[in-house]
């Protein structure tokens, strides 16, 4: 049944987005911070998209209706509804936008480190194929496709770990009432999986003489040679000697 102004007014944020429809593809979205959105779905060219007709109670059930009608009468006359005046509208909300927004909300709980690698793999590998797109209408396809090319470079890990950050800030594009639904998540399953890992046998008690003697005449780095030793003697993992940080204390 079609929507009427006192559920608009009655309607309550949830712990998700609801979606209160009412005719002709329009619906209201509320949203778990309380906002409620004037949101339009519908296809053109064969392209699923998402209309925004601004928020309630300041764009009232009437006028969205008349927005989705004129919307509907574009379509009906072949005119695209996303091209206003002889040029593209700007999107709602680009995917670059909603990450910026993302990244901001969370930054101060990492380290610098961490947070310069969440952004860099983005400017790198994501930006450059969806950053200028509305995060509403990005495709699973989408995302596949730039996740293909990361894969390609036999990077399977970090394709993984960047299909995960582009799932966390389309949640958080959700949350806020930028998207709909997050394309990334379904995504998991077609990921390809890395080769199983083959370590190196373990040395037995009887090689280490050779072992040490092969390394007392290494000719490579020192550092390698000696971080070697260290390990032989402490039974340390690679990754504690590496980042280890300390200060050597002189003696008389």
């Amino acid at each position: 049944m079609p929507l009427t102004d006192a559920q608009c007014r009655a309607a309550k944020p949830a712990e998700k987005v609801q979606k209160l429809s009412d005719a002709r593809g329009l619906f209201l979205q509320v949203t778990p911070a309380g906002s409620k959105l004037w949101r339009m779905n519908y296809r053109f060219e064969g392209k699923q998209r998402t209309a925004a007709f601004g928020s309630y109670p300041d764009v009232s059930l009437a006028s969205a209706r008349m927005n989705a009608a004129e919307l509907k009468d574009k379509l009906a006359a072949g005119i695209d509804p996303a091209v206003k005046d002889g040029a593209a509208a700007a999107p709602d909300k680009t995917f670059k936008d909603a990450a910026r927004a993302w990244f901001n909300a969370r930054e101060a709980q990492w380290v610098s480190g961490y947070a310069a690698r969440i952004w860099s793999r983005l400017d790198a590998d994501v930006f450059p194929k969806i950053g200028s797109k509305d995060v509403s209408t990005i495709t699973p396809a989408e995302i596949l496709a730039l996740l293909r090319v990361i894969e390609d470079r036999n990077a399977l890990e970090m394709a993984k770990r960047v299909r995960q950050t582009i799932s966390l800030v389309f949640r958080y594009a959700v949350a806020n009432g930028w998207a709909l639904q997050d394309p990334a998540a379904p995504l998991a399953g077609a990921m390809k999986s890395a080769p199983r890992q083959q370590h190196r046998a373990a040395l037995k008690e009887d090689q280490l003489h050779d072992f040490f003697a092969a390394l007392a005449t290494y000719s490579g780095d020192r550092a390698t040679a000696l971080g070697l030793k260290i390990i032989a003697h402490t039974f340390v993992r690679t990754s504690e000697l590496r980042l280890a940080t300390g200060s050597v204390a002189q003696t008389r």
